[in-house]
């Protein structure tokens, strides 16, 4: 049920759109057929009398427009495709009735007219609408030339169609703009044969026409939804960041996306977003230094100062160009390392050396007393290489079940009381060993 309904509004739009093609056929049919019939009239080139041809356009004008008005009102999308294909059938009528006004078979370019219509119904109805309705203007049209000709009439009856019931009456009320003028019956039956078969071929060349616009499209229509579900994904992405980051525009520096973790640490509501760009948002300590880095290619500033309610913090800022849809963004994530940089500047104060060993049995991090007194220790090397003998089966700092141990170990010629502390950490298989170490002599 709910897809139907969420289909209803798309079905909806599709009518008014195939409604406003018929419109503009309708309109262009009947401009065509004005200027047609009364620029010859005017110079005299064309002896009709435009009294009930005007008469007859003017009514069935102000009856389509009626008819329009009242079909925009239905709200059902089957009875509001059988009305326009009835009005289209209508439009054809009305072209074969004026046909027979405006000098019929010595006017046969008129029948270019009904093209229009049917061309219309191609582009605008589905189905097999355009057929039917270019069947129905050849079956007006045949009529109109064999109640206006007598020599067709003789000619269709050796062919044995019966067509002595024909309103032969109606011919007195037809133009005739060329009263002497005498076409054989095979050259009416000619046309009306090549007339019939254009006019189906034009309804098939429409309706593929109509078929292939319609398939690009559902295709641009998948695209755009597809691009829309991106676009909110993105948006979704950057909106539950863990870091604070923000999405601007490489230009102007005004925030298109801001994460829920840029709003809380910057102290700021969704709204704020729009009255400044991300200068006035970031109390920096440089900004022009972020401006630069945001105009650039992107980057990084190492370490980046700012201020949030007279605190000061310290954040890693990382920054990653996005180009989308033509327009250049800047994607600007705030990592904060002000707690590490403290933590690292108060080990390195320390006179007492820091190692930390991983699960893996080698060296993770050590402070500027352990650089200085160790030589050879660095990151990555097996802790039995920097902190004891490789021939060794278990080094010292190894605890085993025990949670921490102190002794006194040789290294570097020297005596140092080692305290080893072990940590276990969310996530990590194992535990990191933590030695502390202090130098007992010279």
């Amino acid at each position: 049920m709910s897809s139907r309904i969420a289909e209803a509004p798309d079905a909806a739009s599709s009518l008014r759109e195939r409604k406003r093609v018929l419109d503009d056929g309708w309109l262009l049919m009947l401009l065509s057929i004005v200027a047609a019939l009364s620029i010859p009239w005017f110079l005299r080139n064309f002896q009709v009398d435009l009294a009930p041809v005007t008469w007859l356009i003017f009514a069935y004008g102000v009856a389509y427009l009626v008819l329009s008005s009242a079909l925009d009102r239905l709200r059902a999308p089957r009875v509001k495709v059988i009305a326009l294909s009835a009005m289209q059938v209508g439009a054809v009528v009305f072209l074969a009735f004026l046909w027979h006004l405006a000098g019929n078979l010595q006017n046969p370019m008129f029948l270019l007219a009904f093209a229009l219509p049917v061309v219309a119904a191609g582009c605008a109805l589905p189905g097999a609408r355009p057929g039917i309705l270019a069947a129905i203007a050849v079956a007006c049209v045949t009529l109109v030339a064999l109640v206006n000709a007598p020599q067709l009439r003789w000619y269709v009856g050796q062919l044995g169609i019966p067509v002595d019931r024909f309103p032969v009456a109606l011919a007195h009320a037809a133009a005739q703009p060329f009263p002497g003028l005498d076409m054989p019956a095979s050259y009416l039956f000619l046309m009306l044969v090549t007339f019939s078969v254009l006019l189906f071929a034009v309804a098939l060349l429409s309706h593929s026409v109509a078929l292939l616009v319609r398939d690009l499209q559902g295709r641009l229509d998948a695209s755009a939804r597809a691009l829309t579900d991106a676009h909110t994904l993105a948006a979704e992405v950057i909106r539950v960041a863990a870091k604070p980051t923000a999405l601007v525009y490489t230009d102007t520096l005004n925030v298109a996306q801001a994460s829920a973790s840029f709003l809380q640490r910057m102290e700021l509501l969704p709204e704020s977003l729009q009255e400044k760009n991300l200068l006035g948002l970031v109390d920096f300590d440089y900004p022009e230094v972020v401006a630069e880095m945001i105009a650039a290619q992107g980057g990084e500033v190492p370490v980046a100062l700012y201020r949030v309610g007279g605190v000061e913090h310290l954040a890693r800022i990382h920054i990653a160009r996005v180009d989308h849809a033509g327009a250049r963004y800047a994607c600007v994530t705030l990592d904060d390392i002000g707690e590490g940089l403290v933590s690292a500047a108060t080990l390195d104060a320390s006179t007492l050396a820091f190692v930390v060993i991983g699960p893996d049995g080698k060296i993770c991090a050590f402070n500027a007393a352990a650089r200085g007194s160790l030589p050879g220790i660095q990151r990555g090397v097996d802790a039995a290489l920097a902190l004891g003998d490789p021939a060794t089966a278990e080094g010292w700092w190894v605890l085993g079940p025990r949670g921490q141990r102190s002794r006194t170990v040789p290294l570097a010629g020297k005596e140092w009381e080692a305290h080893c502390i072990a940590v276990n950490l969310f996530g990590m298989a194992g535990r990191l060993t933590v030695v502390q170490l202090r130098a007992l002599r010279q």
